[in-house]
């Protein structure tokens, strides 16, 4: 068997995609505050918008990293997890506690200082009851469509990962016997079955929400990311052919299919839960070229090798290590700097907005930095010489970024 070098614990470029997909959701979200409408403005603003308009599919984007960043310590240990309940220990110290600190926050802000009706995106999180707090709790409020959004409309995703995490001891162990692809059909056929658990529940409790319904079709674009990093650092030789693809040319691909399928879904007649779930998997097959290609830097032309350098850049590496944090608390903090500084200048809407994305992200971001120190940086695994970074929305496996 060919011997393959070990994966490197430290890839700078996936802290700089975290880092891209938070502060790229920070400021879709900041746009959508003021309900900002593109069509209404002049070519300039109307192109700047429109560059902000898809924060939904950095999700996607973050669950593939999630897939790949699990995978990489497992591969480096011949594909072996170790104990289940040790991972799950993991998961839960490193996850739960930064969700339940911003979740509390929220809920004081909303209580105290947010609570009022703005006619901003924020009123998606209002009002607040017991119930809703509930289901944050025990991570339901994605299922049911009258609390997903509840409170702090960012923390949908972070049971939807919770829940993928459960499935990933099944899905190594399937990786192990039969190889990364039947490991993948499995993922369809799991996220298949969900959707129709969740239609037929649908039938009886017409609250159950079907566009983001547990972990479909999510789980496939996690596999999709163990996937890559299987293809990229993996020792399995069916798979080594798939290095010397022109992985380069399938991202240009991916991404004209994508394009057109948005382009075009409205023409095709598809209800909104399967135009979704099929976009969110063309993107996640998008994320999952460019994760490969990253890792085995295999491009060529001079423009791909200056956006991986860009991708190795510190500052954006550096914003990566904390950026769930910043996905955690960024919805609550939009709206205190619109109530509490952006209304006192008496801006139109779209002013409002411009100031919002631009001026407000460098403040969320400073203070995203202080809630990691405080809140999460202490639940990172501190037992190796490695340190654990979160593809935000959510967690990746321990050895990713060296300290």
């Amino acid at each position: 068997m060919t011997k393959i070098p070990a994966p490197k614990l430290h890839l700078p470029f996936l802290d700089a995609l975290r880092a891209i997909a938070a502060l790229y959701v920070l400021m879709h979200h900041a746009m959508l505050h003021y309900n900002v409408n593109p069509a209404s403005q002049n070519a300039a603003e109307k192109s700047f918008y429109k560059l902000f308009f898809f924060g939904h599919y950095t999700v996607s984007l973050f669950i593939v990293i999630s897939g790949f960043s699990l995978m990489l310590p497992v591969i480096k240990r011949n594909y072996e997890l170790g104990s289940p309940v040790e991972f799950y220990k993991r998961r839960i110290k490193r996850i739960l506690p930064p969700y339940y600190i911003a979740l509390g926050i929220s809920v004081v802000l909303v209580l105290f200082f947010i609570g009022g009706q703005t006619k901003t995106f924020w009123s998606n999180s209002l009002p607040m009851t017991v119930p809703n707090i509930f289901t944050h709790v025990f991570f339901v409020n994605d299922i049911l469509k009258s609390h997903t959004y509840k409170i702090n409309y960012s923390l949908w995703s972070i049971p939807v990962e919770c829940r993928i995490y459960l499935f990933f001891p099944l899905l190594l162990l399937v990786r192990r016997r039969w190889g990364a692809l039947p490991t993948l059909g499995l993922a369809v056929l799991v996220s298949v079955v969900l959707l129709g658990v969740m239609a037929g529940l649908k039938q009886f409790y017409h609250d159950v929400n079907l566009t983001t319904p547990g972990v479909n079709p999510y789980i496939i674009l996690f596999t999709l990311g163990m996937l890559a990093a299987d293809i990229s650092f993996g020792t399995d030789e069916r798979y080594q052919k798939l290095k010397q693809v022109r992985w380069g040319l399938l991202i240009v691909a991916c991404t004209v299919v994508f394009v057109v399928f948005k382009a075009f879904a409205r023409y095709i007649h598809l209800n909104e839960v399967a135009e979704t779930e099929i976009a969110d998997v063309l993107f996640g097959a998008l994320s999952f070229c460019i994760l490969t290609s990253c890792s085995l830097k295999n491009f060529k032309g001079g423009l791909a090798r200056v956006l991986y350098r860009f991708l190795e850049w510190k500052p954006l590496v550096f914003i990566g290590t904390f950026s769930y944090s910043i996905y955690l608390i960024h919805a609550p903090l939009l709206q205190l700097l619109s109530v509490y500084v952006i209304r006192y200048l008496h801006l139109k809407r779209s002013a409002s907005g411009l100031v919002l994305m631009l001026a407000g992200t460098s403040v969320i971001v400073i203070i995203a930095y202080g809630f990691f120190r405080l809140f999460e940086k202490p639940f990172m695994n501190s037992k190796k010489k490695v340190t654990e970074t979160l593809a935000v929305p959510l967690g990746n496996e321990e050895a990713v970024a060296k300290v």
